[in-house]
């Protein structure tokens, strides 16, 4: 069995059969757990052990949210998630623990975000690609565009 302590990276392609309890069989889809707390709904993917993961490589299978073991997950260095199927998210799905991620959301179907907005003096902040989303550019967006156009005036300068 894989040990948390001593895997680096998961690609989508190796199996996840060896993370599963021994009574999943191959025609049962994994499933996102959710555990409920007094103010909101938890999602945990069936890799929260793996706390020394570093790559986590999921593009193309399909997700349609974010679990919070991925954004909690100090040692993860890089978040693979392009060509999925998620549609919004929320300043919560942005808040990244390990502030050095690169996190790829390339080629999904997010027409709307949050974005979370780190307190000042944080040394560094996670790297988010979200080109070829259908975004709506709507109220909600706009603080976003602004920030946005914020700093590249004050790189400019």
């Amino acid at each position: 069995p894989l040990r948390s302590s001593s895997l680096g990276s998961l690609s989508a392609a190796l199996s996840l059969g060896n993370l599963l309890p021994p009574t999943w069989n191959s025609s049962q889809p994994v499933s996102i757990a959710p555990s409920t707390s007094a103010d909101q709904i938890e999602y945990h993917s069936p890799l929260r052990e793996l706390v020394n993961l570093r790559e986590l490589d999921l593009s193309g299978n399909r997700v349609r949210l974010m679990c919070d073991d991925w954004r909690s997950a100090w040692s993860l260095r890089r978040l693979d998630l392009a060509h999925n199927l998620l549609t919004a998210l929320t300043d919560t799905d942005l808040a990244f623990t390990s502030q050095s991620i690169k996190v790829d959301l390339r080629h999904n179907r997010i027409t709307r975000f949050r974005p979370y907005v780190y307190p000042a003096g944080t040394a560094a902040t996670p790297t988010v690609f979200l080109d070829h989303n259908p975004f709506s550019c709507d109220c909600r967006l706009y603080p976003a565009v602004d920030l946005l156009r914020r700093r590249a005036l004050t790189a400019a300068l």
